[in-house]
């Protein structure tokens, strides 16, 4: 299966959660949607120029009509990457399920890992400022303000991240099982 047939496949494929898909087709799709959001950030760029955010000193400087002490350019897909996001996110989650079947493993494993580092991040939010400061903040504008005690609380939220990352490209580059499986079978044994 070529480039251009796996994205086609994964497409094909938009609802389609059963069955299996090969780790070339998987990884295919994702170096496809990788490409097609760099390309998306040039173009958004290009047409809408970079986000510019001002930051100054403090609010009075601000109301004062002072000059911000930095101004922060911020490039991003925009728009068009929402878009294309919101038109990609069902083939994305399909052929990440078959993937994780071709492997005989449930569909569901990469986001149970995601959910799981989720979890942990919430509990470690509300053991730091405590369960009243946060249902507080939370109700009263829809954003916890979180002051981390110390430089160690940020290193185990990047920590648990990239394990949670590795765990699921582990997952993800597993070999297929070669043998019918539960979930069907071997896609290199099938003729597409």
């Amino acid at each position: 299966m070529n480039f251009i047939q796996s994205i086609g496949t994964c497409y094909r494929k938009y609802f389609t959660f059963s069955g299996r898909a090969t780790r070339a087709e998987f990884w295919k799709f994702i170096l496809f949607m990788f490409l097609i959001l760099i390309v998306l950030v040039i173009v958004n760029s290009v047409i809408f120029g970079p986000t510019l955010t001002y930051q100054y000193a403090s609010l009075e400087a601000y109301q004062s009509g002072e000059s911000p002490t930095s101004i922060k350019k911020t490039y991003s897909d925009g728009y068009l990457g929402d878009i294309f996001f919101v038109i990609s996110f069902f083939p994305l989650m399909a052929v990440t399920w078959r993937r994780m079947h071709d492997s005989g493993l449930p569909g569901y494993i990469p986001l149970l890992v995601w959910l799981v580092f989720i979890i942990g991040m919430l509990a470690a939010m509300i053991l730091t400022i405590g369960f009243d400061a946060f249902k507080s903040d939370l109700l009263a504008d829809g954003q916890v303000k979180v002051m981390a005690p110390s430089v160690l609380w940020a290193l185990i939220a990047f920590g648990s991240m990239l394990f949670t990352l590795g765990l699921n490209t582990y997952l993800l580059v597993r070999p297929s099982d070669p043998k019918i499986n539960k979930y069907g079978p071997n896609p290199h044994e099938v003729p597409t």
